[in-house]
């Protein structure tokens, strides 16, 4: 087991999230606000800072940056796991706008269409305009999201060319807020840095394991710590071969810090929340039956894999499944015992009319 902490990954998730927000109508201080925690002033101020007189209203803006349905946006959807391989934002945005056109326009079609076609299909569909423009009009999806994919097909760089000038605005942005927060910043790190090289398993076993209800110890896995400036209560993790990728916020000490107080909430909420979507109870359904990997379960339930991998996330925060890695693919199986145990506790706490004298964190905690 190797952790390291990277100290290029967090600009480039802040980057992703903030534009991501920005489209979608996400007001980070309005989440905030509904915490328990202390909304720090130096990461209110730098979202103040990057969206003023920030400007969405870019051509090509709706297919890259906005969500599809349950989906992350397709920018998000398709760079999020491949973050910690990128040096820069301007990587990340070479990466996005100046590939090859007909790869581009292939995957913004395949984002899209929930039909899961192959690649040749849509490749064919590329080269008959006609053809292409009936079936963008026949997708379930917003109307300026068929104008813009249309517009991608029609005159690519009248998409590409003010997107790439919007990003490098957002960017430029990002980075001087990075340097008016440098002590703050400097502080988080040192930090961090200590606790990795103190007591490594120490972290991630008594304080990461808190936050994402799961053991994290693993012999088998590199871990790679990083972390979201502007993101401040944020804790999200992903997985990628033997290489398990955690980004917390700065305020992730206070999540702590409050945990004596919300661990059973945030165990329930987590768990209940889970449950509330028909796909994840599918996906449930299945890995009760065997183990499959996540390429099996989006061909069994007709999902993309975007879709797959983020309820198979939600999943995994609520500790209903587990995984393991073979070779380059990861496995998943539900967690039957652990399910049934909770909802017989959760039962148990609603029988015993605890919760209406105000001891149902007390009665859980004790568990």
């Amino acid at each position: 087991m190797n952790i390291t902490f990277n100290t290029k990954l967090p600009i480039l998730y802040d980057f992703l999230c903030v534009i991501v927000a920005k489209y979608n109508n996400t007001n980070f201080n309005e989440e905030y606000s509904k915490s328990d925690l202390t909304v720090s002033k130096e990461v209110t101020a730098a979202i103040d800072s990057i969206w003023n007189n920030l400007d969405i209203n870019v051509p090509g803006a709706a297919i890259f940056f906005s969500n599809n349905n349950e989906n992350p946006c397709f920018l998000y959807s398709k760079y999020y796991k491949q973050l910690h391989l990128i040096n820069s934002i301007d990587v990340l945005i070479d990466l996005a706008f100046n590939s090859s056109i007909v790869k581009l326009q292939l995957d913004l079609i395949k984002f899209y269409d929930n039909n899961e076609n192959s690649d040749q299909y849509y490749t064919e569909l590329l080269q008959n305009t006609e053809l292409l423009y009936s079936y963008i009009d026949s997708l379930d999806i917003p109307l300026i999201c068929k104008w813009e994919l249309s517009g991608m097909i029609n005159n690519p760089e009248a998409i590409l060319v003010p997107l790439r000038q919007f990003c490098h605005r957002v960017k430029r942005k990002l980075k001087n807020v990075y340097k008016q927060n440098t002590e703050f910043i400097k502080t988080f790190k040192i930090t961090m840095s200590m606790k990795i090289k103190n007591n490594p398993e120490h972290f991630l076993d008594k304080e990461l394991s808190k936050i994402f209800k799961v053991p994290l110890v693993c012999d088998e896995l590199n871990f790679i710590i990083s972390y979201s400036f502007i993101n401040q209560f944020l804790a999200t993790s992903y997985t990628e071969g033997h290489t398990k990728v955690i980004i917390l916020g700065t305020g992730y000490a206070d999540i702590i810090n409050n945990e004596a107080n919300d661990q059973a909430y945030f165990n329930f909420e987590m768990f209940l929340k889970a449950f509330s979507d028909k796909r994840r109870i599918e996906i449930f359904e299945l890995l009760l039956e065997k183990e499959m990997y996540v390429g099996e379960i989006a061909k069994s339930l007709n999902l993309i894999l975007s879709t797959t991998s983020y309820h198979l996330e939600k999943l995994s925060s609520a500790r209903i499944i587990y995984c393991r890695t073979e070779g380059k693919k990861l496995y998943y199986r539900a967690d039957q015992k652990f399910v049934v145990d909770e909802f017989r506790h959760i039962a148990d706490v609603i029988e015993s009319n605890k919760y209406k004298k105000g001891l149902f964190y007390e009665n859980t905690i004790e568990s």
